[in-house]
């Protein structure tokens, strides 16, 4: 009986290491301009289970410049008539990675949202630039998006507590 006391009490921890944060490594190409690659910092919506907000990224962008964050759709959404977003991943890819609004990108540090980029869906993967008035500038297609989830230091510690528990349960069973 403790043995199960024990194993559940292990159990119950390391789910509890679980946590609403995951990284995305994503990459894609745009056509005739370059590669776009990176890491997306994200966190949990709730629902639908499998969409998660983008919250931060880095990375390079179309060779030479630097991904250095997003922009915040709850503040800076309305700052640009050419450009909505809302920062939201479809992980299931249902119908797809990134919705009409998508990912909009900063770039080189730049917070003045013109000098963004923003990844969305519309039919097709577009790479959507805006002009210095604000207005859509040319929205290259995009191929190739390719999205996965990079391990991150909770799950090794869930992995990790597991494996303790269940060593220690496998010693005391072997040596009592």
């Amino acid at each position: 009986m403790r043995s199960f006391c024990f194993f559940a009490v292990v159990l119950m921890l390391s789910t509890m290491a679980f946590a609403g944060n995951v990284n995305f490594n994503f990459s894609y190409d745009v056509v005739s301009q370059g590669h776009v690659s990176g890491i997306l910092n994200t966190t949990t919506t709730g629902e639908p289970i499998g969409t998660y907000l983008v919250t931060g990224a880095t990375g390079s962008y179309l060779g030479g410049q630097s991904i250095t964050g997003v922009f915040d759709p709850f503040t800076q959404s309305g700052g640009a008539p050419g450009m909505t977003f809302n920062n939201l991943l479809y992980v299931s890819g249902t119908p797809s990675l990134v919705d009409i609004d998508g990912i909009a990108f900063k770039i080189n540090g730049d917070n003045n949202i013109l000098a963004g980029a923003n990844l969305y869906y519309n039919g097709g993967y577009i790479n959507g630039t805006l002009n210095s008035d604000g207005t859509a500038a040319y929205t290259p297609a995009v191929e190739n998006l390719q999205v996965s989830s990079t391990p991150e230091p909770n799950t090794f510690l869930t992995l990790g507590s597991g494996l303790l528990g269940l060593a220690a349960l496998a010693r005391k069973r072997l040596f009592s």
